[in-house]
């Protein structure tokens, strides 16, 4: 008979390793493997798209701004209809010294009869009365990004030019029938991105001062010019001087190129 235990192995022999550890190892590994590659393409999936993203995000603020500048173009037009001439460059006192900007004039014309109302005329725009009004500055004369409500800081990007040769110049009122050039080659305002003024300050820019800005317009930080037909083009590159001084005459007889 033979005395071997029934538990003892065969000498030499070792039992074999259960089978179920080898494929966990195995099934870990591959999972392993496959969250790496998902963390690598999530990544390469992000970084392809963030660009996109940001290029649509701020196609969409630059959209809403420009909306924001065609509601000046209409106010603009709004404010002829009812006083057949377009607004004065600036208000001024019973001294003529002027003591509000052209913007406080549209007020009425875009919706904001209410800051109309509280605005007092003849006072200057930083005096007490005026100045606390700032900070409730028209939708309309918000800037790329801002919120269309709540309190502001009282800038504005849009802007006027101040010369002889310009629409809104001198003392004597302008009317539609004086721009012999046509509304839609002639110059009202420009969206400046980079320069900005408290909207009802009667402070606008001078041909050689609103040339420079515009010289350096780019896709980033385009130029809005508001025609005086109330369109407003984009512009992504510098223009000529020619073309510039073109478009803010109302009555030169030159050629505005496309632009």
């Amino acid at each position: 008979m033979s005395t071997n235990s029934p538990y003892s192995t065969v000498p030499g022999q070792q039992p074999a390793p259960p089978a179920s550890n080898n494929t966990t190892k195995i099934v870990l590994i591959i999972l392993g493997v496959l969250f790496l590659a998902f963390l690598l393409c999530g990544g390469v999936m992000v970084a392809l798209l963030l660009p996109a993203v940001n290029a649509a995000r701020q196609a969409a603020l630059q959209m809403n701004t420009q909306n924001n500048v065609k509601q000046v173009g209409l106010a603009v037009h709004n404010y002829h209809d009812v006083y057949q001439q377009l607004p004065p460059l600036y208000a001024t006192d019973a001294n003529g010294n002027p003591v509000s900007s052209w913007r406080v004039s549209l007020l009425p014309f875009l919706e904001e009869r209410a800051l109309d109302e509280q605005w007092q005329a003849g006072q200057a725009w930083d005096s007490p009365a005026n100045q606390s009004l700032l900070e409730q500055t028209p939708a309309a004369y918000r800037g790329l990004g801002e919120s269309p409500t709540g309190p502001h800081d009282g800038q504005c990007h849009l802007f006027v030019i101040d010369d002889p040769s310009a629409l809104l110049s001198g003392d004597e009122p302008r009317h539609f029938r004086d721009v012999l050039d046509g509304t839609s080659n002639t110059l009202f305002a420009l969206y400046l991105p980079n320069r900005s003024v408290p909207w009802s300050a009667p402070q606008e820019l001078s041909l050689d001062e609103a040339f420079a800005e515009v010289s350096a317009a780019s896709p980033e930080a385009p130029v809005m010019a508001l025609m005086l037909d109330g369109s407003v083009r984009r512009l992504t590159t510098p223009l000529s001087r020619e073309t510039f001084e073109a478009m803010v005459t109302p009555a030169g007889g030159e050629r505005v190129f496309d632009f």
